[in-house]
């Protein structure tokens, strides 16, 4: 087996270990779940933890392996009938592959509890309207908003920056149906906050409810493999610092994921049992 195929299997058994120790704790039903996950390689699929891989696929080295389905994928799609998160193996720390495939791995715990919101909403539209300057510097109001509450020390500080931010978020949503004529554009974005930034909180929260005791040794062997704490502290400030500066580049995926974690976290202090209402509408609906 290749080496980079090699430890990406070591990293999905370490992602899949956390989440059947921590997930349920955070998310009801996420540590039920099988769990599998697809390394795709050139021209063919490699599962772990997959319970019963298709009919055409053989066995190496333990691992099911066959060849990449035709239909059309992305970060997960249902093999076999199983949620499968997809992984490609590319050259990166090992810490910030586990933190993608926890990511993708949340992607399948949406698709597997939810429906109505497991797919963009209908119809898809462009993000090119949030490139307008307008736009990106609301975007950037809103961000900046969000960082600045996770300093809000009292009840009515937190209360003022929410207010601030659901004032901000209506009149970005009011200048995108000027802009585009409709309420889509809106729709998908909050859709894209659900879905990117919700998958974000949760890697970094399975990360957070781990300690370095839960480690597979596989995954510590791995040269430069960060212990949680080490990973959470370093992520915890690389999404901070994110989710401060959206707007000030062009804005894309990741710009929508830095802004449903901040909207994730905000809810952790002004409506703590919000995780229990996550599967049945978008973040902004959850704001008190």
């Amino acid at each position: 087996m290749p080496t980079d195929l090699a430890q990406h299997v070591i990293i999905a058994q370490q992602a899949q270990a956390l989440i059947r120790a921590c997930g349920n704790r955070l998310w009801a039903g996420w540590g039920d779940l099988p769990l599998a996950v697809g390394v795709q390689q050139q021209s063919r699929l490699w599962l772990v933890g997959h319970p019963s891989p298709p009919a055409n696929f053989s066995i190496c080295e333990s691992l099911p392996y066959g060849p990449l389905p035709a239909e059309p994928r992305s970060e997960v799609m249902v093999l076999a009938g199983v949620e499968t998160a997809l992984l490609l193996p590319i050259p990166a720390a090992p810490a910030d592959l586990l933190l993608t495939t926890l990511g993708r791995l949340f992607h399948s715990y949406q698709l597997h509890y939810t429906k109505h919101l497991a797919h963009p909403p209908s119809p898809q539209v462009s993000l090119v309207c949030f490139q307008d300057q307008s736009i990106r510097t609301l975007l950037h109001h809103v961000g900046y908003s969000l960082w600045r509450s996770g300093s809000a020390l009292s009840d009515q500080e937190l209360r003022y920056e929410a207010d601030a931010i659901q004032a901000l978020r209506q009149v970005l949503a009011e200048l995108l149906a000027m802009k585009t004529g409709s309420g889509a554009t809106w729709a998908y974005f909050t859709w894209l906050e659900w879905r990117l930034g919700g998958a974000r909180y949760a890697a970094l929260k399975i990360i957070e409810a781990a300690s370095s005791a839960t480690l597979e040794p596989a995954y510590a062997a791995l040269a430069d493999a960060e212990t949680p704490e080490q990973l959470w502290a370093r992520a915890w400030q690389q999404y901070a610092q994110e989710l401060r500066d959206v707007g000030l580049e062009p804005v894309d995926n990741a710009s929508l994921a830095a802004l449903g974690y901040g909207l994730a976290l905000l809810l952790d202090r002004v409506k703590p049992q919000w995780r229990q209402h996550y599967l049945e509408t978008t973040l902004d609906q959850l704001l008190p």
